[in-house]
């Protein structure tokens, strides 16, 4: 893995052991957390979000890559969540992932996230709205 390999890698696969016993990131996650991490700075410029203390909700939408590999979604946004600390919220733990969907890409499509991003005190005009363009 070099990257973005366009496959999220897991919890189980983003850290590695130091002589001292503790975990750090591999190579490969440390520069996907920092591509991320730059995205998540563009998406705030580009929407006029500002770095919140408060809560968060951040829904996500997992397209996999299309192969016969089992994956559990919690695992594979363990790495997005945390590089979107510090551009999104200040504390992970203000954080409020929310899994709506996962899906298997297309053929020819790479495996991404779709995220909605909204503070948790607007949720309830959010879903009202929802529900009446549902309707």
């Amino acid at each position: 893995m070099a990257g973005d390999p366009g496959v999220f890698p897991s919890v189980n696969h983003i850290y590695q052991r130091t002589k001292n016993g503790r975990q750090k990131l591999t190579k490969p996650a440390e520069n996907l957390l920092e591509k991320w991490n730059s995205l998540a700075q563009i998406w705030s410029y580009n929407n006029g979000w500002e770095l919140r203390s408060d809560k968060v909700v951040v829904e996500i939408t997992t397209y996999f890559p299309n192969d016969n590999k089992e994956r559990d979604t919690h695992n594979a946004i363990k790495l997005m969540m945390d590089a979107l600390e510090g551009v999104i919220y200040k504390k992970d733990s203000k954080a409020l992932p929310r899994i709506m969907d996962f899906h298997k890409v297309e053929d020819n499509d790479a495996p991404h996230f779709m995220l909605t991003i909204y503070k948790k005190e607007e949720e309830y005009e959010i879903m009202q709205s929802r529900y009446r363009e549902a309707s």
